[in-house]
């Protein structure tokens, strides 16, 4: 389980991954460093939304004297302006929430909204973040929107009934757009809101009050959402460098805090080991997190590992594997056990033959193929 090895296709991702562990500060560090091309280093950041996380390693690191100037103008630019952005989320993310407290409900901040609060990361600003996700009880929808309109959101995107979000709103001047939900993923049987709230932290936010998911959820959500939320990454074989990276930080960060057994036990329980396992191995040879499961990983867990970097350096596989990745997805085996239970005689694919014959009597064939090929 050794550091991912430097060869020419993967270089930039093997010294992006260095300089983020911080483990290669110098040019002496790793081999070819003289030819290192920091415009395509800075690009893949960029692409992964890492470029402030980038500046912070390099600002903490000894030999940042070595990045060329204008690659250490450009980052130290973004980190400024993500900064500055994350402090209006601050601020925005306590205006709402003072907002709901006011009709008796504290919401759970979720992912990049929890890290302005709760760590991991040492320099917030480090962490760039999209729209503010938050959690509130199903029962409470209706007030909760009530109070976010009263403040002046208006909802510009709304979800299917079956959902686990209701939808996107937003608000003149504000710079992030509230993802509102009732379910952490569209998943409930592996993590559902219920057992998040109940395991959750209050914290203070400025005269509000609000919940963040204890850090063995905040790790598991990191994993489940990543991997199996709506199109799943580990299906498609996807590399997402922002979540690994964040997930391997949060890792050393809460430390014994994350209950790993209790990770691994949910996951066996749906025939997940391998989603598990390869999404944290990966976050292990990438960005140093730690490998909390006793003996190696499982060889399915490495072999889809490998298939990540594979489709990272040739991009055209993964374009091959998406309907397959689709098609795993759909029918994948905690998916039809959580929707048909005991039914199909126990047999997943009878399981899998029901789920099919009834999408398509209610959908047509021309969304089943879109299903098939999106991105």
């Amino acid at each position: 389980m050794g550091a991912l090895p430097v060869s020419a296709p993967s270089a930039t991702l093997t010294r992006l991954c260095a300089l983020l562990r911080g483990d290669a500060t110098n040019q002496s560090d790793l081999p070819g460093w003289d030819d290192a091309d920091w415009t395509e280093i800075v690009a893949l950041a960029n692409r992964n939304f890492l470029a402030p996380a980038l500046h912070a390693a390099l600002e903490a690191a000894p030999g940042r004297a070595a990045v060329p100037f204008d690659a250490a103008w450009y980052l130290a630019m973004l980190h400024r302006l993500n900064a500055a952005r994350n402090a209006k989320l601050r601020s925005q993310i306590e205006e709402l929430a003072l907002a709901l407290n006011g009709v008796d409900i504290r919401p759970v901040l979720l992912k990049g909204a929890a890290t302005l609060f709760a760590g991991p990361f040492a320099d917030p600003a480090s962490r760039m973040i999209g729209d503010v996700d938050i959690l509130i009880e199903p029962a409470c929808r209706d007030r909760g929107l009530a109070a976010l309109r009263r403040i002046g959101y208006t909802a510009f995107r709304l979800y299917p009934e079956t959902h686990n979000a209701y939808g996107d709103l937003g608000k003149s001047g504000q710079p992030g757009a509230i993802d509102l939900h009732v379910e952490p993923i569209d998943c409930s049987h592996l993590l559902s809101a219920s057992e998040l709230r109940l395991r959750a932290s209050a914290i203070a936010i400025g005269s509000a009050q609000a919940l963040v998911p204890c850090p063995t959820d905040r790790v598991f959500h990191n994993i489940l959402h990543a991997e199996i939320h709506d199109v799943g990454g580990f299906y498609l074989g996807r590399l997402p460098l922002r979540d690994l990276h964040e997930l391997a930080t949060a890792s050393a960060e809460f430390g014994g805090a994350i209950d790993w057994s209790f990770m691994r036990q949910r996951a066996r329980e749906h025939s997940m080991t391998s989603v598990l396992q390869s999404y944290v191995l990966a976050a292990h040879r990438l960005f140093g997190g730690p490998w909390p499961f006793a003996g190696r990983q499982t060889l399915c867990a490495e072999i889809h590992f490998r298939r990540r970097l594979a489709q990272f350096r040739h991009p055209w596989l993964e374009a091959l594997a998406v309907p397959w990745g689709n098609l795993r997805g759909a029918f994948a085996r905690h998916r039809m056990r959580a929707l048909y239970g005991a039914s199909g005689g126990g047999f997943v694919l009878a399981w899998r033959f029901m789920h099919g014959i009834r999408f398509l009597s209610r959908h047509s064939l021309g969304l089943a193929a879109s299903r098939l090929f999106r991105v």
